[in-house]
């Protein structure tokens, strides 16, 4: 996710850039701020990471789906007090943010679904093997004959 961090930090201030309106000097400002909104969204990702006892594999994903939506509250938080309380360019703001954000979701669930579809795979393998290991083992307490052919019964 530090990759993603970056990444959206960069798409949000080359798109806040790109469309920005104002004076030159309240540029760097407006630029800050939206640096300042995502980065505190990418500290959310550090969350789902911490591990147990605070993130126990049960409720891991509920955590990420919080923190996912906690940063669109951010996001939407952030944006409304910089264009409204700060008086930013609002078109700057609103895609900077978006742009940012956004980035930090779609990496964050690409994460989730890979992190999840790993934990799966191991949760098979390990009943597999669990399945695996009973049947040999009540194979062998079954009915068996001897050399000489004569059946002996069941354990099981």
């Amino acid at each position: 996710m530090g990759v993603a961090s970056v990444v959206a930090l960069g798409a949000a201030l080359l798109i806040a850039g790109s469309v920005y309106e104002g004076s030159a000097e309240a540029r760097s400002m407006t630029l800050a701020c939206i640096g300042a909104v995502v980065a505190a969204g990418a500290a959310l990702c550090v969350v789902p990471l911490m591990g147990p006892p605070l993130v126990t594999p049960d409720r891991w994903g509920m955590i990420v789906l919080g923190i996912s939506g906690g940063r669109t509250l951010l996001g939407m938080g952030a944006m409304l007090i910089l264009i409204e309380a700060f008086a930013l360019d609002r078109k700057s703001v609103v895609f900077g943010v978006l742009a940012g954000v956004t980035t930090l979701m779609i990496a964050e669930g690409v994460v989730a679904v890979l992190l999840l579809n790993q934990r799966e795979r191991a949760r098979d393998a390990a009943r597999r093997a669990a399945i695996l290991a009973g049947s040999q083992v009540a194979g062998s307490h079954t009915e068996h004959s001897d050399s000489s052919g004569a059946q002996h019964g069941s354990l099981a």
